[in-house]
């Protein structure tokens, strides 16, 4: 049983190590198709290593906690708009392009839950714990440095897919030389990851007594905060500053005067690159104009919206502004389909419906707008009112369990963390999400730390769990019965029926892709084809 248990944290390791960095130039979508495909094949093996648990040990290992039931709701949500739905396809796999938000994705994220709060608890696992933060946090690293070469038009990326190390073999939408996105496919997308991950390393540097140490998690920091500027991701950079706030207010009322002089030194530090290198809003800019490098005087930091990518000669409608016309078609569909809104994922399909005039006006008038570029209208699009007050509902109890964990003592909860400072760093975190999703809308990466930093506040705090804490993992029959053998059979059946699935998924859109591009081909070169037939 205990190498069960180790299998599990491999897994969960690997989820959070290897996801921000998978992408492929085979399929139709380099990056979130092969990042959901990958959560796909961990919650099957996290699903068939916990059941294969339950069968040895003959009983059902899942802890009851104090999100159940706004769970529960929050999945009746789904449900219900998914059968509802315009295109129940759709609702069910998610909308192809986007892939993450359909209702198997959702069930998906909810099975991680689930599965690390039922196999894991604080005492006995807290350094597993410590050590899966820190591997998110190795992993974000990787991610940046991958991305800092394509800022001076050396993309590694393009290095692997084409072989050439230079920016060419991005499209005019994709500039990592002005907006770095680095393995996340889209500059918000990095910047929305990178502050989650910068409050989790805060904690780190503010709990580390080595200064050794201190100063490594410090330059992590600097790296981080740097290549949220690069991303020039407005909405990151709120959330920034919201974490900071309250982190501060935290700070100064503890009367904790080591962590008050290390956060003080790293609040200082982090001005410079913002004088460096400019946050990317031209009403914040024109006032530190005094300090230029050469280097960066030649790219164009005007703002952070896809007026960087488009020629000059084109009137460019400010990013925000278009948002705003979005919203407002959001709003009206949930006017329009108030119970369970017109289908999960489905807001491509009904945003026509309700379209603003203005939106012809825009320079983005024949885009196809497949997310309402605000989470929460997007939902209450796409699930209706039901949906909407059901998904805040979870949101608000998340904050209700960060409020039980803050109020303890915590000392005899944690050995090696300081408690109330992870629950913090883990809550700020939390909030950075609720903000750049305001702003945009979430993606398979962030909806891992959405739906598991609420797991992470359960396991921390074992009383929140309902089941009895004593069982004996290593006491069952080693010798299977005739009933365990059956159902062993069943879900090894199960289980290679899901990976074969996956992998099918991911076969096709592998040909659909390489069809694609035929196909694109053959249409450039038609005319010429024709004249070589008559010839």
């Amino acid at each position: 049983m205990i190498f069960l248990n180790k299998l599990l944290k491999m897994l969960y390791l690997s989820l959070f190590f290897l996801t921000p960095l998978l992408m492929s130039p085979f399929t139709s979508e380099l990056f979130e198709f092969n990042k959901m495909l990958f959560i796909y094949f961990i919650a099957s093996l996290v699903l068939f290593f916990w059941l294969l648990k339950m069968i040895l040990l003959k009983k059902i290992i899942l802890k009851r906690t104090k999100l159940d039931l706004p769970i529960f709701i929050f999945l009746a949500s789904q449900l219900f708009s998914t059968f509802f739905s315009l295109d129940f396809h759709t609702s069910f796999f998610g909308y192809y392009g986007r892939f993450n938000g359909g209702l198997l994705s959702i069930i998906t994220y909810l099975l991680l839950f689930y599965g690390f709060v039922s196999n894991f608890s604080g005492k006995k696992d807290e350094k597993f714990f410590l050590l899966l933060l820190k591997t998110s946090l190795i992993s974000s690293t990787i991610v940046i440095l991958w991305g800092l070469p394509a800022k001076f038009g050396y993309d590694l990326s393009c290095l692997v897919f084409t072989g050439q190390w230079n920016n060419s073999c991005w499209t005019e939408q994709f500039r990592p030389k002005e907006r770095m996105f680095s393995t996340l496919g889209q500059p918000n997308w990095l910047g929305a990851y990178l502050v989650i991950n910068f409050f989790i390393g805060l904690y780190f540097f503010l709990n580390q007594k080595s200064t050794s140490k201190s100063y490594f998690w410090f330059f992590y920091l600097i790296l981080n905060f740097t290549a949220v500027l690069f991303t020039r991701s407005r909405s990151a950079l709120v959330a920034y500053i919201f974490g900071l706030f309250f982190l501060i207010i935290y700070l100064f009322f503890s009367k904790r005067y080591f962590l008050q002089r290390k956060f003080l030194i790293l609040f200082l530090s982090i001005l410079l690159p913002i004088l460096v290198f400019k946050t990317g809003i031209e009403k914040v800019d024109k006032y530190l104009n005094f300090w230029q490098l050469n280097i960066f005087q030649k790219t164009n930091f005007k703002n952070s919206s896809s007026q960087n990518f488009l020629p000059s000669k084109i009137k460019v409608t400010e990013s925000f502004d278009i948002r705003k016309i979005v919203w407002k078609g959001a709003i009206e569909l949930g006017k329009k389909y108030p119970f369970f809104g017109t289908g999960v994922e489905t807001f491509a399909y009904s945003y026509f419906f309700v379209r603003p005039k203005e939106h012809n006006l825009t320079s983005e008038w024949d885009y196809l707008y497949n997310k309402a570029h605000n989470e929460y209208l997007n939902y209450l699009a796409t699930t209706g009112f039901f949906g909407l007050a059901s998904y805040l509902l979870m949101i608000f109890c998340v904050f209700y369990l960060f409020k039980l964990n803050f109020s303890k003592s915590g000392g005899e909860k944690l050995r090696v963390a300081d408690f109330k400072l992870i629950n913090l760093c883990l809550i700020i975190s939390y909030l950075s999400i609720l903000i750049t999703n305001f702003f945009g809308f979430s993606t398979t990466t962030i909806n891992l730390f959405f739906y598991l930093i609420p797991a992470f506040f359960i396991t921390i705090n074992p009383s929140f769990n309902y089941q009895e804490k004593n069982d004996n993992e290593n006491n069952f029959l080693k010798e299977l019965t005739n009933k365990q053998k059956l159902f062993l059979g069943i879900l090894i059946f199960f289980i290679f029926y899901f990976l074969f699935f996956i992998f099918k998924y991911w076969l096709a859109d592998y040909y659909y892709a390489k069809a694609d591009v035929l196909l694109r081909t053959i249409s450039i070169n038609w005319p010429l084809f024709i004249l070589r037939k008559k010839l």
